[in-house]
């Protein structure tokens, strides 16, 4: 069985790939698709860019599932229910990344009948269709994801495996993500501002696993275990009667 060091050290990898793509996918190959025009106008003349955007997002998404599979194994006993539910809420995400991203594939093929020209009132009305789905499904992901942040660090601060004043600002920090998605859901401007905290949180959470991997003991069961073995404390011998 894999040692607690070795799996936070796993875990930060895995934050921190998943932290490293999303950037390149959102800031480097994206930028392209949503300028002038949008996807109904750009996403024909990016195929390629298509397919590695979702590629790598299913790939994070399934290392993320991998693992919470992992922890949810190695701390069953501990935290069962817990767990479950993290790994539920990350199967759910994988469910709308999996939409989303035909969504994107759907565009591609959509933008490559409308620059044909065949009906392009048709094509136009099918693209804003299409695209309130995506955003649709794209916020909702969000706010899902959101929620496996907080259950993650829920999960890092009650079992004492990260320092509880990273794992509680890590909530705080995903709690503030999903009120800057969650506006989007009701029609309202996502408030970018808000999303800076969690970066920072990850950044932190990421240094800190990579570099001392999971806690080998919660300090409460180290005190108490250090207490129990102290000579100064007053005992009964077992003889005593």
């Amino acid at each position: 069985m894999m040692c607690r060091k070795t799996l936070g050290r796993t875990l930060g990898l895995s934050m921190l790939a998943t932290f490293a793509v999303g950037l390149i996918s959102n800031f480097k190959l994206q930028d392209g698709l949503f300028a002038d025009g949008g996807l109904m106008a750009n996403a024909a003349a990016h195929p390629a860019k298509i397919g590695l955007i979702t590629v790598l997002g299913l790939a994070t998404s399934l290392l993320s599932l991998g693992i919470a599979n992992l922890l949810s194994y190695r701390f069953r006993n501990e935290f069962p229910a817990l767990l479950r539910f993290y790994v539920a809420i990350l199967t759910a995400g994988l469910a709308l990344t999996l939409i989303e991203f035909s969504t994107l594939i759907a565009f591609r093929e959509l933008s490559e009948a409308n620059r044909a020209g065949a009906e392009s009132g048709t094509y136009a009305a099918a693209g804003v269709a299409l695209g309130g789905l995506r955003n649709g499904v794209h916020f909702l992901d969000k706010l899902l994801g959101g929620l496996s942040v907080v259950t993650l660090f829920w999960f890092l601060f009650s079992s004492r495996l990260l320092p509880r004043w990273i794992a509680s600002f890590g909530m705080l920090g995903a709690a503030l993500q999903m009120m800057a998605v969650g506006r989007a859901v009701f029609g309202l401007d996502v408030a970018f501002s808000l999303l800076a905290p969690l970066s920072l949180a990850f950044l932190l959470t990421m240094g800190w696993l990579l570099a001392f991997g999971f806690a080998a003991a919660s300090e409460e069961r180290t005190s108490s275990t250090a207490a129990a073995l102290s000579p100064d404390q007053p005992h009964q011998s077992k003889w005593a009667r």
